[in-house]
């Protein structure tokens, strides 16, 4: 197991592909006090989300569905990537299970980020300086395809007891109605992972479900975009996935993918320049 464990980890530093940016920020698991995930809960949605994704993996690729979590590792951050026979694989570190407000429907977002890495479709990312495509979807689309295909399919899997309305709960509605706990938890979720990613960087702002994310860019941003471009992500796929849940295409960003106020969010993504 060791072994294995060093492998994946020297194949995340050179052909992976990070939820995180690089940061700093480190969680040990002797935190006792940090964090609402204990190890048994971490490792628990981590088999659960293998075993639902499996049969999916293997009707799309014929290949093995690999999820390891590294629950000694207190770096927060996530990587998806591939193992030397072309299985598709996700490494989540135990530091963001120690995060301060992580709960089980958060890490399961993240997974679901990281299997948009793999099946999230166009626009993909590009190779280093390249103009030549990866294997990996864009982050912004992992972010997409994570709440707009995955993460409803991945709550249906297990039996959970109804949440009690968020604390946030009018916040909600003024986006969208979430007459359903599916719905409540898809957002609560966002909105945990959001902030994470804002605690990683200084200079980045807390997102809100009362803003939205003001700057337009020119070319698709392939890699990581600002939290509360992510948080509106989270939104438009969430509400794109309630109209239609059809699989993205590897090639062509725009089949299945809305186009009206749920398309992506062009903080991240431009129609023009992909």
């Amino acid at each position: 197991m060791k072994n294995f464990l060093f492998s994946l980890l020297m194949i995340t530093q050179t052909y992976s592909y990070a939820c995180f940016p690089e940061n700093n920020l480190h969680y040990d698991k002797r935190e006792k006090s940090v964090g609402t995930l204990s190890e048994d809960q971490f490792n628990r949605i981590l088999k659960s989300f293998q075993e639902k994704w499996t049969p999916f993996v293997r009707q799309k690729k014929g290949k093995k569905f690999i999820v390891e979590g590294i629950w000694d590792s207190p770096r927060v951050n996530a990587h998806a990537t591939r193992d030397d026979d072309n299985n598709p694989v996700i490494v989540i570190n135990g530091g963001i299970a120690r995060y301060e407000d992580m709960d089980e429907d958060g890490l399961s977002l993240i997974l679901c980020h990281e299997l948009g890495h793999h099946f999230g479709g166009a626009p993909k990312s590009l190779r280093g300086r390249s103009e030549k495509r990866s294997w990996s979807s864009a982050e912004g689309q992992a972010d997409y395809f994570a709440t707009s295909f995955c993460m409803s399919h991945t709550l249906e899997s297990r039996e959970w007891d109804l949440y009690e309305k968020p604390s946030f709960d009018n916040s909600l509605m003024n986006v969208t109605p979430c007459e359903t706990s599916t719905c409540r938890r898809i957002f609560k979720a966002s909105l945990v992972v959001s902030k994470m990613f804002a605690s990683l960087k200084s200079s980045w702002r807390v997102p809100s479900f009362e803003e939205k994310a003001t700057h337009e860019v020119m070319r698709t941003n392939y890699k990581h975009p600002e939290p509360q471009c992510r948080l509106d992500t989270y939104i438009a796929g969430f509400n794109c996935g309630v109209q239609q849940q059809m699989e993205f295409d590897d090639v062509d960003p725009f089949y299945a993918s809305c186009a009206n106020e749920w398309a992506r969010p062009v903080c991240w993504f431009s129609p023009n320049k992909y």
